[in-house]
């Protein structure tokens, strides 16, 4: 084991070289910071791209995307908002079905001409 320890510090660490001073130039702290910041927008990145692509869903804009799933927008109450209200396109059928019916209900009789 000790052989091992010396031809280790015979070869390779024999040309290791410690820097003393530290340039003006040289902004190591500064470096690793925004090494370690552009890792972590790169993964942001990459997460939100596998996001977009799973679920079909611009996160960015908060826009539904074209695919699999068919987003629906809800009001407060958890009830879906028509075409009209600005949605991704999908109108709730069941509000406009009642919403007809009632109308009807309302509309007196007339009589068809024919």
């Amino acid at each position: 084991m000790e052989g091992t320890t010396d031809s280790l510090r015979n070869g390779r660490f024999r040309h290791v070289r410690r820097r003393l001073f530290q340039d003006d130039g040289d902004n190591d702290d500064q470096q690793k910071f925004e090494n370690s910041e552009n890792r972590f927008s790169e993964e942001m990145r990459l997460q939100l791209e596998q996001s977009t692509k799973r679920w079909n869903f611009d996160f960015v804009r908060g826009e539904p995307q074209p695919g699999r799933y068919e987003w629906v927008r809800l009001d407060e109450h958890g009830n879906e908002i028509s075409k009209s209200n600005g949605t991704n396109g999908i109108i709730n059928t069941r509000e406009e079905s009642a919403e007809k019916e009632e109308n009807d209900a309302k509309r007196p009789f007339s009589q068809i001409s024919g």
